[in-house]
């Protein structure tokens, strides 16, 4: 079993993949001296965690700081996440769907300019 998480550390988010994703947050924390990474939610998505994790990547790619980080709301990470893979964790499908996901990240770009 493997899963996609969401990582947050102050205004930006992580998306990444583990088989163990509480051990990875502490691992990221500790080699990067910080104590103020959280582990906001975690996916179970059996064998599919690659494809899920590089379709958000993609999906976010207009937020990208640096590497697997991103500046977006924890809670906006993980409605792409769920949109990409809403039955995953079931071998349900996994898809991105170009038009809905433009529709998200302009309804979030225009929550952040109010």
């Amino acid at each position: 079993m493997s899963y996609v998480y969401v990582l947050r550390r102050g205004d930006l988010c992580k998306i990444g993949r583990a088989i163990d994703p509480w051990k990875r947050a502490a691992g990221i924390a500790s080699q990067a001296g910080l104590s103020d990474i959280e582990l906001v939610a975690t996916f179970e998505v059996d064998d599919s965690a690659h494809s899920v994790e590089r379709l958000a990547h993609s999906a976010l790619a207009f937020a990208r700081q640096r590497g697997e980080w991103f500046k977006v709301t924890a809670e906006y990470a993980c409605e792409v996440i769920e949109y990409i893979a809403p039955g995953a964790a079931k071998g349900g499908p996994i898809y991105l769907d170009m038009a809905r996901l433009r529709e998200l990240n302009d309804r979030y770009r225009q929550a952040l300019a109010v």
